[in-house]
């Protein structure tokens, strides 16, 4: 239980300040590129192509490395009508089994994802000229993030299958919009 509160009140908030701090200044540069190139269409009546590389590049970073983040605060759709018909026991071994299968799509995934990375320094973009490893970056780190949440989800599930008493807590957490909105 002490390792459970070091990895979610320190390792993983500490990823989360990360995250959500590279998520605001992508947004940021996403934001800031496409209205200077909207002004400048307006202006002068000319579009910028390197300010629209620059903001897909932002908007692949939000995505993707936002994605770990949406598991985290268990905001991925999801259709669990049959989950929610299952006998309780029944549905707890079914959420380990979908668990597990999403701890290995996820992490091959991710693997996949750094190998492209890796092989895509060479080449460019078209106006900027900037290796699209720095564009497969983004979905390194996302589904890596994914990977470990998901992981340490199916450990704490596979536990409590087996525990009496007080179940472990998972790693997602309710965020304080998500409780404004409930009261």
């Amino acid at each position: 239980m002490k390792f459970l509160e070091f990895l979610y009140g320190k390792v993983y908030k500490k990823i989360d300040k990360v995250i959500d701090i590279i998520i605001v200044i992508c947004s940021a540069i996403m934001v800031l590129a496409l209205l200077a190139n909207v002004v400048s269409r307006l202006l002068t009546g000319r579009d910028y192509p390197a300010l629209n590389e620059i903001a897909l590049m932002g908007f692949l970073w939000i995505t993707y490395v936002g994605g770990g983040q949406f598991y985290r605060i268990d905001a991925h759709i999801r259709i669990d009508f049959i989950l929610s018909h299952l006998p309780a026991k029944a549905r707890e071994v079914m959420e380990v089994l979908i668990s597990a299968v999403s701890v290995a799509v996820i992490g091959y995934v991710a693997f996949l994802s750094w190998k492209l990375m890796g092989r895509s320094f060479i080449r460019t973009l078209n106006v900027t000229h900037v290796p699209y490893a720095y564009m497969h970056l983004a979905l390194g780190i996302g589904f890596s993030i994914m990977t470990l949440y998901n992981f340490t989800d199916l450990i704490v599930q596979i536990i409590n299958l087996f525990r009496k008493g007080e179940p472990l807590p998972s790693c997602k957490y309710v965020p304080v919009w998500k409780v404004r909105e409930e009261e």
